[in-house]
């Protein structure tokens, strides 16, 4: 079982189908009603979301477990590249195979923020049964087309095959968040990929991305989805998509005003709010 590594620098891992280690983390206690497992976003890592674990754990009893996926923070895998978008969802698979064999008497809720939550519904592609409920916020899961353009998707398919690492976009890190304090944070965070996105990955994702939205009514399972309403990096289009389309009989719909897209960094209460609503979803459901 993985141990807090806030304070330490100790480095827990587990090795992947590919035989390459992914650092993992946790915040918990014995006395869990439940489990939440974090699925991180582009270029990040899991101890980014540390406020997240620790409002989850003093005010909802949830632990939060999580890893840096393949390619990312303290994980192995060349920055933000990916050959097949299918990896990240094997490993995300694995962990939360391994996170219930470690505790098999807790209810396993799984939580996807943005690439995370591309990653987390091919999860549920693959495998329904994945978990007892799932939240999706600010998932990627909607191609927006001023920043995908037709352009950048045929020069992203091309330049996968002769110049995979070749950067064909950025994400604007001024909209990421409100909080001007997050804001600097993410700037120097040294573990955080702070490059643009590369021809490969682009172009896998966007493939996985298309898949997904063909695919998304056969997802059944317990889901929260959240975002906010002016989140420019995913387009919250793709959240209404998925509420109207996925089969599930218990879902849920909030859209946090005025909100970028990382909600559990957003000022004046929006983060805790979100964070609180994420908290009593599980707990209603334990």
């Amino acid at each position: 079982m993985a141990s807090p590594l806030s304070d330490t620098d100790e480095i827990q891992v587990f090795t992947n189908a590919r035989g390459q280690k992914l650092r993992r983390w946790c915040l918990s206690a014995d006395s869990a009603k439940a489990i939440c497992i974090l699925l991180h976003g582009i270029g990040d890592h899991i101890l980014a979301y540390e406020d997240v674990a620790k409002a989850l754990l003093e005010k909802h009893n949830i632990s939060l477990h999580g890893y840096d996926q393949v390619g990312h923070g303290k994980s192995e895998g060349v920055r933000v590249d990916i050959h097949d978008f299918q990896h990240y969802v094997d490993d995300a698979i694995q962990f939360v195979d391994i996170i219930k064999s470690e505790y098999p008497d807790m209810p396993v809720f799984v939580m996807g923020h943005s690439m995370g939550g591309l990653v987390l519904g091919q999860a549920l592609l693959s495998k329904p049964d994945l978990c007892s409920g799932v939240i999706m916020y600010a998932a990627a899961v909607h191609a927006n087309p001023q920043v995908v353009t037709p352009f950048k998707v045929t020069m992203a398919k091309l330049l996968s095959r002769v110049f995979p690492s070749f950067p064909v976009g950025g994400i604007g890190e001024d909209l990421l968040t409100r909080n001007k304090d997050e804001l600097q944070r993410l700037k120097t965070d040294t573990l955080r990929y702070q490059g643009r996105m590369k021809a490969r990955w682009g172009h896998n994702t966007l493939k996985a991305l298309v898949d997904f939205n063909e695919r998304m009514s056969e997802i059944t399972i317990p889901i929260f989805i959240a975002h906010g309403d002016d989140d420019q990096i995913c387009h919250i289009d793709g959240s209404t998509k998925l509420e109207k389309t996925v089969s599930s009989k218990d879902k849920t719909f909030k859209v946090y005003e005025k909100c970028y897209h990382r909600l559990h960094t957003e000022p004046d209460g929006c983060s805790e709010k979100f964070i609180n609503d994420v908290g009593e979803w599980i707990s209603s459901r334990v």
